[in-house]
Formats: structure tokens, C-alpha cells, sequence
């Protein structure tokens, strides 16, 4: 009997000391410090537009929030020019799944308690890349946060790996260094893009689960606030459309079994060829304007704008 109490003194001892370390850890708050001290472009993008949230000024904005795809497409300050609203190009990349767009919403109804409207745009590709629980420790404000994740071991597992991630981001951290790294990768509002052209095809997965339960996480955070929120594809070559026919097959079924009609527009939007950019699914700098006025034309002719 008494072995029997000093395992279970030593059982909750030791979870009561996890539990402690644990929180302490999450209070550091090393996930927004480590992306703005690593040289990576996709942790770069999401310090950036960080930025551009923190100077909000005013309410009743439009906002686009997506992957690459649009981070390529839309000419912020065109469109606000064309629309005559203030308008926000917040697109991160693929890695931060619907879990880093929203937080990055929640973030945005801090500064604009009232928002015209909210675009979500990512390509077809984008539910095939199954990371959204890194992503929503990543881009999390508060220890609360982790109580709204799917997967609260997960979360925790992902604070002890970004204390190892920061200490050597910390040891290799430069500011002129890392000055240049940002304004050097920084282009049209988003991260420049390669030189070389590439094609990317990521394996094809069919367990969205995390995908649906952060989509299900906006549409309550839209719902509740009131906003409107309209869902939309990126632009594709019409090439890559046919060749990876599975991924947009996959994707609009996904978009059409948890959206209705008329919070999804699911019109694809194709890229000819020479207003191609670096990969299938960006739009080149100099025609990027161009493409804007498509998304614009498309949207007035569904009454959106």
C-alpha cells in the first residue's frame, strides 16, 4: 500500500511539474519571437503581414487572407484604387493551413472591429498539405489558444520544439543580416518570387480532418462576428489544371460538401501562359494588375462588390 502511494505521489509529482513547465513555456511566447528571427521566407511572410495588421488605423476594410496563390494575385493597393476601399493583401503560404488564416482573422478583428468583407482565396493544392496543427502553435496569441486547437498534445509538443527552433535561431540572429534578408525577399506585397520557374506537386492526401475543423473554426469566428466571408479558388495554368486533375477534383469537392452556395464562388480562374510567374499557380509581377481586374469583374458580376 505504501509503494501504491508514493507511485501515485510521484505520478502526479511529476505531471503537476509538466503541467508547470508546460505553461511557463507557452508564456514565453517563442513562436512570435522565433519568426522574426529565422531566415526562412515562409516564417517571413507571416512577420510581414504581421506588420501590416499592426498599422491598421481604421475599420471597414477589405481583406484577403489565402496561400500563395494569392499572395501573387492581388494588387492591394489596385484594388483599393479600383474599389475605393482600403484593401489588405495578408496572404501567407501553403504551411499555415486554414489554422494560420484564423488567427491571422482573429488578429484582424483586434484592430477592425468591423470589417466589410473577408476573401479567402488558396489554390488547389492547399488542403493537400496536412501541418494545421504546427500552424495554429505557430501563429497562436495567448495560452488560452490551446484549448481551440484540435489536438492539445500536439500543441504542446510543438512549444518544447520551438524552444530548441529559437534557441538557435537566437544564437544565429544578425539585425543588418536579417534586415536584408527581409527587405531583400520582400516584393509587390509578398515574398519575391524564384528565378527559376518550378513545378510543385505535393502528395496527394485524403484525410482532411484538421482542414475541416479549422474551416469549421472560421466560419463560427465569421458568424459570430457577422462578416461576410467569401471563399474563392486561386488562379491555376490551365495545363496544370488538367494534368493534376485529382488535387482540383479533391479541392471542390472539399470547398462544396462545407460551404453553401454563395460563400463559395467556385468559378477557376485560369493563368494563360505568358502571364505565368515563377510556378503553376502564380501570377507574374507585370501582369499581376491584370488579374486583379479579373477577381474584381468577377466578384461585381456576383453582386459582391
Amino acid at each position: 500500500m505504501a509503494a501504491h502511494k508514493k507511485f501515485l505521489f510521484a505520478l502526479i509529482l511529476n505531471f503537476s511539474l509538466f503541467i508547470f513547465l508546460s505553461t511557463f513555456i507557452l508564456n514565453l511566447k517563442l513562436n512570435e519571437k522565433f519568426v522574426n528571427k529565422t531566415y526562412d521566407k515562409n516564417y517571413l511572410i507571416y512577420s510581414y503581414q504581421l506588420q501590416k495588421i499592426n498599422n491598421i488605423n481604421q475599420s471597414g476594410n477589405l481583406y484577403f487572407l489565402g496561400d500563395s496563390s494569392l499572395g501573387n494575385l492581388i494588387d492591394a493597393n489596385y484594388f483599393t484604387d479600383r474599389i475605393g476601399t482600403k484593401t489588405y493583401n495578408l496572404a501567407l503560404t501553403e504551411i499555415y493551413g486554414y489554422a494560420g488564416q484564423l488567427n491571422i482573422l482573429k488578429r484582424i478583428l483586434q484592430k477592425d472591429s468591423n470589417p466589410k468583407k473577408i476573401f479567402f482565396i488558396n489554390s488547389i493544392y492547399f488542403i493537400n498539405l496536412n501541418i494545421d496543427e504546427e500552424a495554429f502553435y505557430l501563429t497562436s496569441q495567448n495560452l488560452k489558444d490551446i484549448f481551440e486547437a484540435s489536438n492539445q498534445i500536439d500543441y504542446i509538443k510543438h512549444s518544447y520544439r520551438y524552444l530548441f527552433k529559437y534557441a538557435k535561431a537566437e544564437k544565429e540572429f544578425n539585425l543588418d543580416k536579417y534586415s536584408n534578408f527581409f527587405s531583400s525577399n520582400i516584393n509587390y506585397d509578398y515574398i519575391i518570387q524564384s528565378k527559376d520557374k518550378y513545378i510543385f506537386k505535393p502528395d496527394l492526401i485524403n484525410d482532411y480532418q484538421s482542414k475541416y475543423y479549422y474551416l469549421n473554426k472560421i466560419l463560427n469566428l465569421c458568424n459570430n462576428y457577422n462578416l461576410e466571408c467569401i471563399f474563392m479558388n486561386g488562379p491555376i495554368s490551365n495545363k496544370y489544371l488538367k494534368l493534376h486533375k485529382e488535387y482540383a477534383d479533391n479541392t471542390y469537392k472539399f470547398l462544396n460538401k462545407h460551404l453553401i452556395q454563395g460563400v463559395y464562388l467556385n468559378k477557376k480562374i485560369v493563368i494563360e501562359n505568358n502571364d505565368l510567374g515563377d510556378t503553376q499557380i502564380h501570377i507574374n509581377y507585370n501582369s499581376k494588375k491584370k488579374y486583379t481586374d479579373k477577381y474584381i469583374m468577377y466578384l461585381k458580376e456576383n453582386n459582391i462588390l
